[in-house]
């Protein structure tokens, strides 16, 4: 059965709790951790005249970009290979941290048709300004947008922006949570000149004071339970006080074993897409679950205490 995950980065407070972040594979076209690195998975380089590097959304350090002056802006290289053009379908998913409340070009694909003098320009982008998120069309140098209110906070937040070209129907998540849709028939541009630009409207001029985090981008649309997923890291590592929770045998053939549990917690059992396999509460500190009906591969438990504390393990079954 084929599964899809690109990466699993294990996040742990000592060597007790810990978070899996999962990220789906199928339709991905491009992803920053921006981990002291401009680098992207698929080969694709973002360049800043100043790169600028902070705390990541779960506190490591230099795990963020931060965007707070004209040279620190962010740029493509090249054409993101892949990315969706005109009114097709795609997903961008990102963490950001708004540090003041002023307008910020929180990303964009822009390219022009003609020459650098008098260019036609065509983008498809997405920004915040007087507390509301903006999705904008821009085509030749006419704009046209759709927005939704959201109010300013500093925090941390997950954002997935979503287009659906039956319907053109563009919706955005905050932290897994459905926040809005609107509609707008959108022409993303796929010339030689189209750049993913972060920190910068579409017309070049630089906007914004904020910090992104695990930026990817996908060629469809995703599913709820995946954005459920893609969101699911929000828990700080700081804030994990569940204790310690063990998985044996590990890997498993027809069952595996939870022991050192919490009592009448909650445990999920998720697939590697982040699918919901099994879901129940314990009323004793070991737990055992059979697993030979599971395909071979990776799986995750999710332990949910009483007191809102999660922590979560991986495993296999061969």
């Amino acid at each position: 059965m084929k599964k899809t995950l690109l990466s699993i980065a294990i996040f742990g407070l000592g060597l007790a709790n810990f978070n899996a972040q999962i990220y789906p594979t199928t339709g991905l076209v491009e992803y920053f951790s921006f981990d002291n690195s401009l680098v992207g998975s698929q080969g694709s380089i973002l360049t800043a005249t100043a790169p600028n590097y902070t705390n990541g959304f779960s506190g490591e350090a230099n795990n963020a970009f931060e965007v707070s002056t004209a040279s620190n802006k962010l740029r493509s290289e090249n054409f993101i290979e892949g990315f969706p053009s005109g009114n097709e379908s795609f997903t961008v998913s990102f963490w950001f941290k708004l540090n003041t409340n002023t307008t910020a070009s929180l990303f964009n694909i822009r390219g022009f048709n003609g020459d650098e003098i008098n260019p036609n320009v065509y983008s498809t982008a997405m920004a915040f300004d007087n507390n509301k998120l903006f999705i904008t069309k821009v085509e030749m140098a006419v704009f046209t947008e759709s927005e939704m209110n959201y109010s300013y906070n500093s925090d941390w937040h997950h954002l997935v922006f979503t287009h659906e070209e039956n319907g053109n129907t563009n919706s955005v998540y905050i932290d897994g949570v459905l926040h809005g849709s609107t509609t707008l028939a959108l022409n993303t541009p796929s010339y030689a000149n189209t750049r993913l630009q972060i920190g910068q409207s579409p017309g070049g001029a630089h906007y914004g004071d904020f910090a992104i985090d695990e930026f990817l981008m996908y060629d469809r649309v995703l599913s709820s339970s995946e954005i459920i997923a893609l969101s699911d890291q929000s828990v700080s590592i700081n804030d994990l006080t569940t204790k310690s929770f063990s998985v044996f045998p590990n890997p498993a053939k027809d069952f595996i074993q939870l022991s050192n549990l919490n009592i009448d917690s909650q445990i999920e059992v998720l697939d590697i897409s982040g699918k919901t396999i099994s879901s129940f509460s314990n009323d004793s500190e070991t737990v055992s679950i059979s697993t030979m009906n599971f395909n071979s591969g990776v799986y995750f438990v999710n332990v949910l205490n009483s007191d809102g504390m999660k922590a979560t393990q991986k495993f296999i079954v061969e």
